[in-house]
């Protein structure tokens, strides 16, 4: 009996599983010597004999069971109970792995953490997750019950998101949450490594939506309070350190950022592409007109012109301040962008096979993504000047002699400590954020930024990412000696 039904396929052979089953399992209780000395079908191999039991053999049979049917499936966890501990690790992952309603997944933990031994279903979690984040998306078939995909995002990666909800529904979960949420941003930052950084606007889209609408917003505060105030006798089993913790929220703050200034970055981009620098005046009067009708018609153009000029400048200034500061931040972080540090840290979070992939991961990605930040960070600084030019180059082209004071009155509204009463200079060149000289010279100071050795940059760049980064510096102090020669910038 107990052979035919280890080989069930229908419903009636699914039906005497059950049968057979129970009875073992009432032998068991009231004969469990007996029970004990029930020999396993014959025709299985010699490890599967070594191993398991009959009532092994059975149990995980039914559970495979009532696991291909999701109407039974809160029954699972009961019968899994019934396992050794080893097997209830594995059959019980893999169960999960294919639970994907929230409902469901609150269900199938909470009888698990009812009925499996205490701590057993942190482990069983960071099976779940981990083999979820690291599916092979080749072979990815959307399952019966799986919610669909947010716009824009592929199901295998939807999946990937949704899997680190499971460590969302206990505090104690919280550091394994945060482990798994970086573990899964690598992962999505990693398939960009070696793309060409003239990214479309798509690019990073996955990794935006996990951290914006998909993640707790509570991730890190829930990850780090639990770390700080851990009791020894509510601690999950292989707790996480608070040093390991610092590093883990250092890493996903820099990844946020990063995802931040890239669509600060795409912003610009989009908004300089549609706004033109240039725009023909309207002249109020002709040559007929008594002189002074035509001066003040004159000053009056002069002035609607400039008002256009300004509110242009406005829009752009606004998307490179954006833009340049997210960049600059990035660069910039505290204590280097996606540096790690071992201090503190145990050997098993040091030398751990987990440990020294994730490692190798931030390596890859900062050699890839911070010379790409400097370069994103240089082109929204040049495009912002030369488009602040070509404003020059038009305000001059049109109004001539007028344009100087024009220009300067300009640049005089944008800059924080000008007053209208004050005497226009040629500091404005510089000092003002609608002057080119002013955009010019803040890119400039991309290579102290670059050589800091606090910032750690310098050393992700290739000799020739380096000698690139070089030359566009030169060519910023050509441009800077340019923009701010009075002579020659305003006799265009």
């Amino acid at each position: 009996c107990a052979a035919l039904s280890l080989e069930a396929e229908n419903d009636d052979e699914a039906c005497f599983l059950r049968f057979i089953t129970h009875l073992i399992l009432y032998v068991d209780t009231v004969l469990p010597e007996f029970c004990a000395q029930l020999a396993l079908p014959s025709g299985l191999d010699a490890v599967t004999e070594s191993i398991y039991s009959l009532r092994e053999l059975l149990i995980l049979k039914y559970v495979a069971h009532l696991s291909s049917r999701r109407d039974l499936w809160p029954h699972v966890a009961l019968y899994t109970s019934l396992l050794s501990s080893d097997n209830v690790l594995d059959t019980y992952s893999s169960f999960l792995i294919r639970v994907h309603g929230d409902r469901e997944r609150r269900m199938a933990l909470k009888q698990a953490r009812d009925l499996f031994p205490e701590g057993l279903d942190v482990y069983i979690l960071r099976n779940v997750v981990r083999g979820m984040v690291m599916c092979d998306k080749e072979n990815f078939a959307r399952e019966v019950g799986e919610p669909g995909a947010l716009a824009g995002i592929a199901p295998v990666d939807a999946r990937m998101m949704r899997s680190v909800h499971w460590l969302c529904y206990y505090p104690e979960h919280g550091p394994d949450a945060l482990v798994c949420a970086n573990m899964l941003l690598r992962r999505f930052l990693l398939s960009h490594v070696g793309e060409d950084p003239d990214a479309s606007d798509r690019d990073l889209y996955a990794p935006k939506v996990f951290v914006e609408k998909i993640l707790p917003k509570d991730l890190i505060t829930v990850a780090v309070d639990q770390c700080q105030g851990e009791d020894e006798e509510e601690a999950v089993p292989g707790p996480i350190s608070p040093s390991l913790v610092q590093n883990l929220e250092a890493e996903f703050l820099s990844i946020k950022s990063y995802l931040e200034a890239h669509t600060k970055y795409v912003q610009f981009l989009d908004a300089i592409a549609k706004t033109s620098p240039c725009h023909t005046s309207s002249r109020l009067v002709d040559g007929s007109r008594p002189r002074h009708e035509t001066e003040i018609a004159d000053k009056m153009e002069r002035n609607a012109f400039r008002q256009k000029k300004m509110g242009l400048c406005k829009i752009i200034v606004e998307f490179a301040n954006r833009a340049s500061d997210t960049l600059t931040a990035v660069l910039t972080f505290a204590g280097g962008w996606l540096v790690d540090f071992d201090s503190n840290l145990t050997d098993e979070e040091i030398d751990s096979e987990e440990a020294k992939a994730r490692s190798e991961e931030l390596e890859a990605i900062r050699s890839s993504f911070v010379p790409r930040a400097v370069l994103m960070l240089e082109e929204v600084l040049d495009k912002t000047a030369m488009w602040l030019e070509q404003i020059a180059y038009d305000t001059l082209a049109q109004f001539e002699g007028a344009s100087k004071d024009m220009l300067l009155t300009l640049y005089g509204s944008f800059n924080e400590t000008y007053r209208s009463n004050d005497d226009l200079t040629m500091d404005l060149l510089v000092t003002s954020r609608a002057a080119p000289g002013y955009w010019h010279k803040k890119a400039l100071s991309l290579a102290s930024v670059v050589a800091n050795d606090g910032n750690g940059l310098h050393e992700t760049f290739d000799n020739v990412e380096m000698e690139g980064f070089l030359k566009l510096m030169a060519e910023h102090a050509y441009k800077l000696n340019r923009c701010t020669n009075s002579q020659n910038f305003f006799d265009y």
